[in-house]
């Protein structure tokens, strides 16, 4: 197949007869354009899946026309009149038998000067199921689905990509695709928990709204949204990954802390908001109006950026999971699935103007109704909001790849002469636990490493008298205003 733009007049001698470009013999507004419009000289016989693979592009893809008698270079070559018919009767018997379900097509003739005929086939794009060729040139029946992309007409050969073109065909995202689990034998819990909390409200969500925001079905069945947001799912939960590491990046297997949960995605948010804020440091702020807390990340930002690798990860790929992983200087948050504004996350100089484009309208709008995404925007302006007022070098960033999009969260309290502190990996749970938030947060009282923890102060007291026998922390100060920190290894 070859696929090219044409100039407004090609003329090409053969045989002493001059052959006109086939955009001779068209409307002069008519504009070539490689994804639409598709040449043969003639149909193989031998060789079928060569021309009907366009066909059925077309059927699935693009509104495109094929012109038969044109040569590889557009020239109007033009087939002999008393085989017309024979060509085009051939070409609708294998359409008729090999190409399911049933398409429309239809079949005009330009005339050359030549006195020969071009065929032009127009194939409007069909409506519903997945257009496929059933082949059985190998002895077995195989179904073969083709899309068109500028340039080529390409096959979808894994599981993954003809599931996600099947949804995408019939315009239903995977998230709202029914399941057949009841949904009065489920409860939503931890959805109906922070729904409460976030809007003031102290009524859980009804049937109807869960029916209108995708996570019921108007015959009460769960949805695969709904599936991941009950408590306890019929399935298997996604998961999600979290790690801290001890230096700029992960450069060892010695990680200080990490988590890995197969959780329903509220918790899921709520288990990294959780680890995060145990892994990040805090500190006093002085400014004009007294003292404040200062967090190495924007709290807003955080739950933002959170929500928006679940809201927008593709959950059709099966065994991978969401990232995040906390350095020295940043997070880094990768969740899996294409970044489906056109072009790459890094080619936008201003992420604030990456267009919102939704992957799971069901997750994202359970989100917004909980008031954790904006109905409106990417949310990436709320994150840049939320850093505006720190310097450059810690302004956000976005990548993308194929397969994958990555956050990353400048920690606006890390300063460049800060020291890398390894932790023994042999440390218990809790006493790891600890260490870390002291790490984390040096000068800090035992009341608030129980706070952070979420241990009694009986535990707290047992925890730092073995860490402190172990000479990997110490208390600095007065009792009164002192606090425990890391005893470094220099």
């Amino acid at each position: 197949m070859h696929d090219i733009i044409l100039p407004h007049v090609i003329i090409i001698s053969v045989g002493g007869v001059s052959l006109k470009s086939i955009k001779e013999y068209l409307d002069d507004s008519f504009v070539f354009e490689s994804l639409e419009y598709e040449f043969k000289f003639k149909l193989s016989r031998s060789n079928p899946e060569s021309w009907v693979k366009t066909i059925v592009a077309f059927a699935n893809d693009v509104h495109g026309k094929m012109f038969i008698g044109v040569n590889d270079q557009g020239i109007a070559v033009g087939i002999n009149p008393n085989v017309v018919d024979d060509e085009q009767k051939y070409f609708v018997d294998y359409i008729r038998n090999k190409v399911y379900p049933s398409i429309t097509f239809n079949v005009s003739y330009i005339e050359t000067d030549e006195n020969n005929i071009v065929i032009c086939i127009e194939v409007p794009v069909h409506k519903g199921e997945v257009v496929v060729y059933k082949d059985n040139s190998s002895g077995q029946i195989r179904d073969r689905i083709y899309r068109r992309y500028p340039g080529s007409t390409y096959e979808l050969t894994s599981v993954r990509e003809m599931i996600n073109f099947g949804i995408t065909k019939n315009q239903i995202p995977y998230d709202l695709t029914p399941t057949h689990y009841d949904a009065a034998n489920y409860t939503f819990h931890s959805l109906n928990q922070k729904y409460k909390e976030r809007t003031n409200s102290e009524n859980d969500l009804t049937n109807k709204q869960l029916q209108s925001i995708g996570l019921i079905t108007e015959d009460n069945k769960l949805t695969i949204a709904g599936m991941y947001f009950v408590d306890n799912c019929p399935e298997s939960f996604p998961s999600i990954h979290l790690r801290k590491w001890p230096g700029l990046n992960k450069g060892s297997d010695d990680v200080i802390d990490a988590k890995e949960y197969k959780l329903n995605l509220i918790e899921q948010l709520n288990e990294a908001e959780k680890f995060i804020r145990n892994n990040s440091k805090t500190g006093l702020h002085k400014n004009a109006g007294g003292a404040s807390d200062k967090w190495s990340y924007p709290a807003i930002a955080i739950t933002e950026a959170i929500c928006n690798a679940i809201g927008h990860r593709d959950y059709n790929i099966k065994g991978t999971q969401i990232d995040i992983d906390i350095y020295q200087d940043r997070i880094e948050i990768v969740s899996p699935g294409s970044f489906l504004p056109e072009g790459r996350a890094q080619d936008y100089v201003d992420i604030s103007k990456i267009p919102s484009k939704r992957r799971n309208e069901a997750i994202t709008n359970t989100l917004t109704i909980c008031r954790l995404m904006q109905r409106y925007g990417s949310g990436f302006e709320k994150i840049l909001e939320e850093y505006k007022y720190y310097d450059k070098k810690f302004q956000p960033k976005i990548t993308s790849e194929q397969s994958w999009f990555t956050i990353t969260l400048m920690d606006v309290a890390y300063t460049s002469n800060e020291k890398t502190v390894n932790i023994t990996p042999q440390l218990p749970k809790m006493q790891k636990l600890v260490y870390n938030i002291i790490l984390n947060n040096p000068g800090i009282k035992r009341p608030s490493i129980c706070k952070i923890a979420e241990i009694t102060d009986g535990s707290a007291k047992s925890i730092i008298r073995e860490l402190s026998k172990k000479q990997l922390i110490h208390f600095i100060g007065s009792p009164k205003n002192g606090g425990y920190h890391i005893i470094s290894e220099e």
